[in-house]
């Protein structure tokens, strides 16, 4: 009988041994990895002060020239999207998100106001609204050769900011 009871000790302590390492291995995957990425230089985290031509090429080759579509690309390479704020005219702002604006003649142009850009497979049902006047002027003036337009906008409710800078490249 005491015989059968340490048996029941051992395996109790067995699994509450194997317990405590899987949740080792969690933390070191959840916390020290990612700091081991930033340690050898994979992972840079967000840039700051970005000079605009820069960040735009960025930008595009994160969201045009990139594999897949939508939200699964970002953060992934060093050389992807990652601005927190961009120098724009000599100042430097804070980057908001990007937009994704379409401009295709069998759905006409339109503007998706989303968290994120639409994916790919979902692009033509994406939630969308119509070009606003100064959006469509700031096409106008990129399909004549302007490399980039900029305007102010409203900002978004609640934000701290009297007005937010728009460019459209």
């Amino acid at each position: 009988m005491l015989l059968k009871e340490e048996f029941t000790f051992f395996k109790a302590s067995m699994w509450l041994l194997k317990i405590l390492l899987a949740a080792g291995f969690c933390y070191a995957a959840l916390v020290i990895w990612p700091i081991l990425l930033l340690l050898v230089g994979y992972h840079t985290g967000p840039r700051a002060h970005t000079p605009f031509p820069e960040a735009h090429q960025r930008a595009i080759n994160t969201f045009v020239a990139s594999e897949g579509f939508g939200i699964g690309r970002l953060g992934k390479r060093p050389d992807f999207w990652q601005e927190f704020s961009i120098v724009f005219e000599n100042t430097s702002y804070r980057t908001a998100k990007i937009r994704l604006i379409g401009l295709t003649p069998e759905k006409g142009d339109r503007y998706f106001d989303s968290s994120y850009p639409p994916k790919k497979e979902t692009l033509l049902k994406a939630e969308h609204r119509p070009l606003t006047s100064e959006e469509s002027e700031a096409v106008t003036q990129l399909r004549e050769g302007k490399p980039w337009t900029k305007f102010l906008v409203k900002p978004p409710p609640k934000n701290e900011y009297d007005a937010t800078l728009r460019v459209i490249a």
